[in-house]
């Protein structure tokens, strides 16, 4: 069975184009290439990989914790290289491409707001987290949730927020702060082209349920 050593024998014999996927990834991450191997199964490949979330990485039970210090690294670098690079940047066409983007927040024990901002072609640009804490959507503001859109010339942005309790439903209080803020976002010429709430059991997405 092929192990790191042999890998980076290999790596430094033959170059990075004569290892397969996995094995780079081992060489880099120093993970055993079976267990890479595995994980990448489990997953479906290179692109499941990278959305795996901290806590399911934590729940590897063939990766010690130094393992899955380095698998978050990894797939943290990536995300931010996708956002930082207009090239490279992740396309949102769909509510389910907005919700793969940032479905760790399933996982999360308290509340969070986040913005997705996206350009004129609806690349992603950034994530950015603007509460964390106990929720009152009712007294969100337009400034807090449009402050870096404008700073950072954003064409629109996308709305996320999860429910700890497990249950995506929107509450009235969801929908009416985010009728407010749809309208806040036409008046800054920066639209707000969905609301997406996520939740352990699954999420919804407002803009699809006509509620804004």
């Amino acid at each position: 069975m092929t192990d790191i050593q042999t890998l980076n024998e290999k790596l430094a014999t033959k170059g990075a184009t004569a290892l397969s996927l996995e094995e780079v990834i081992s060489v880099t991450l120093h993970i055993h290439p079976h267990v890479m191997s595995h994980i990448l199964e489990l997953c479906g490949g290179l692109g499941g990989l990278f959305h795996l979330t901290d806590t399911r990485i934590r729940a590897i039970t063939e990766l010690d914790s130094g393992e899955q210090n380095r698998l978050i690294g990894l797939i943290d670098v990536v995300r931010r290289f996708n956002t930082q690079n207009p090239n490279q940047r992740t396309v949102i066409r769909t509510p389910d491409e907005a919700a793969a983007l940032v479905r760790d927040m399933g996982d999360l024990l308290q509340e969070q707001v986040r913005v997705i901002l996206l350009d004129t072609q609806s690349r992603v640009m950034d994530v950015v987290t603007v509460y964390v804490g106990t929720l009152d959507m009712s007294a969100l503001r337009g400034a807090e949730i449009y402050r870096e859109a404008i700073l950072r010339g954003s064409a629109s942005i996308i709305l996320v927020h999860n429910h700890p309790s497990g249950a995506p439903q929107p509450s009235p209080e969801d929908v009416q702060a985010t009728r407010g803020l749809a309208a806040a976002g036409k008046l800054l010429a920066i639209p707000l082209r969905d609301h997406l709430i996520i939740g352990r059991e699954g999420w919804v997405s407002l803009r699809n349920l006509g509620l804004m």
